[in-house]
């Protein structure tokens, strides 16, 4: 079932990969819009039968009708679901899905050899979390991903991380050259009307935007950029004796000359 606007999914060959392919898998499915075939704990629906020795009123027929409609678009959308989770498996787990009826139930057999909740697991993971640290070397841009890198990991293993506990690992990791941005967090986090200016991801967008013109800022101070600054703004007050506009000299005025003129 290979689509151009598929997202890329990795093949499941060990258990080093799982973490990878579960995301992976989970964006594939959800633009294809078959999520709900893998979350929602929602039973297999009975088809819909009709029964030709009893009088069937137009009451009935429109029920019928109804019902075989859900019925079939459940099923589609399960084999959808399906088919993005038999396809970039090894053959061995193929094998033992093959008794699988539903999606959720090949998803929740897949994630049984690959069992991730266990309590050693889950400490690995707050200890990354809680010792990502970013030196004045290293790129500010590639701080998110490389702290969303482990939540991703934690959500998988079902490890619940609280918004505060995110901000306050993700706060600690920033080098002093952001204090003025950690002051800046807590002034937004102390007037914030609402829980979701204050959780994770706006404190991520808020770091993102500071860096972003941290960057501008620095591109703007080079020599050459300075320097062609000021040629525009010379350029700019340069003004003509001939027609009185401003940018170019009289000498090179495209109006007609106006008596003898004061040329430059």
């Amino acid at each position: 079932m290979s689509n151009v606007n598929t997202p890329k999914i990795p093949k499941l060959v060990s258990h080093a990969q799982y973490v990878v392919w579960c995301c992976a898998v989970e964006d594939a499915i959800l633009a294809a819009g078959v999520h709900a075939s893998l979350r929602e704990k929602i039973s297999e629906p009975i088809r819909p039968v009709t029964t030709e020795t009893l009088p069937v009123t137009a009451a009935h027929l429109q029920v019928y009708v109804a019902e075989l409609a859900y019925y079939r678009s459940w099923k589609d959308k399960d084999e959808k679901a399906r088919g993005v989770l038999f396809e970039d498996v090894s053959n061995g787990l193929r094998m033992k899905l093959q008794g699988c009826t539903t999606a959720r139930e090949a998803w929740e057999k897949l994630a049984q050899p690959h069992q991730l909740d266990y309590e050693d697991y889950r400490a690995d993971i707050r200890n990354q979390l809680s010792t990502i640290v970013m030196t004045a070397a290293d790129d500010p841009e590639t701080l998110v991903e490389r702290y969303e890198t482990p939540l991703m990991t934690a959500q998988v293993a079902g490890l619940d991380v609280t918004e505060a506990a995110k901000c306050s690992d993700f706060f600690r990791a920033w080098p002093a050259s952001f204090d003025n941005l950690r002051s800046e967090w807590r002034t937004q986090c102390k007037f914030a009307k609402a829980e979701e200016d204050k959780n994770f991801d706006a404190l991520s967008q808020l770091f993102n935007t500071r860096v972003l013109q941290s960057t501008r800022y620095k591109a703007q101070d080079r020599p050459a950029v300075k320097f062609a600054g000021r040629q525009g703004r010379q350029h700019d007050s340069r003004e003509c004796w001939n027609c009185d506009g401003k940018g170019h000299f009289s000498t090179r005025c495209p109006k007609p000359k106006i008596g003898d003129g004061r040329k430059h």
